[in-house]
């Protein structure tokens, strides 16, 4: 005999993803990869990179100084996406319950910043000592920025305060 009324609902897989995800991630973390899955589905409709990304003409001869802050939220490429999921995912919620999230958000501010200063340094040496002057449009942009200082720094900072 069938049951009376409407049938149940069946469950949305994509849902129960992002509900388990919300769960089991900690806010910084969280907020850091949501943040690059919008700017990716972003890049579909308008390609921002050159507005945010920190380029060593427009941040030293333009004074655009927000790109050394904004650059880390750019992300135009799936790999990348998928990368910072893969990676970063893991090693940002360990470090994150280890430090706590404003320590870890200073963190990843930190690392994201010394890396775009390095860049900057990099290119406009390298521009200095050959005058080529597509060394100064060179672009560095993305999760990279974050994930690369946070592997070598967090695996230092685990090993000693774990």
């Amino acid at each position: 005999m069938p049951p009376d009324g409407p049938p149940l609902p069946q469950s949305n897989p994509f849902l129960s993803a992002y509900e388990n995800f919300r769960e089991n991630t900690p806010f910084f973390t969280r907020s850091i990869l949501i943040v690059s899955t919008v700017s990716y589905l972003l890049s579909w409709i308008y390609n921002y990179e050159m507005a945010l990304a920190t380029i060593p003409y427009f941040v030293c001869l333009q004074f655009e100084i927000y790109r050394i802050v904004l650059s880390p939220l750019v992300n135009t490429h799936l790999f990348t996406l998928l990368f910072a999921f893969l990676s970063f995912l893991q090693l940002g919620k360990r470090l994150e319950y280890s430090m706590g999230t404003v320590a870890f958000g200073w963190f990843c501010g930190g690392v994201a910043l010394l890396a775009n200063a390095g860049f900057l340094v990099f290119c406009i040496l390298i521009y200095a000592m050959t005058g080529e002057k597509g060394y100064l449009m060179a672009s560095a942009s993305g999760v990279w920025l974050i994930l690369f200082g946070a592997i070598a720094a967090g695996k230092v900072y685990l090993s000693i305060f774990s």
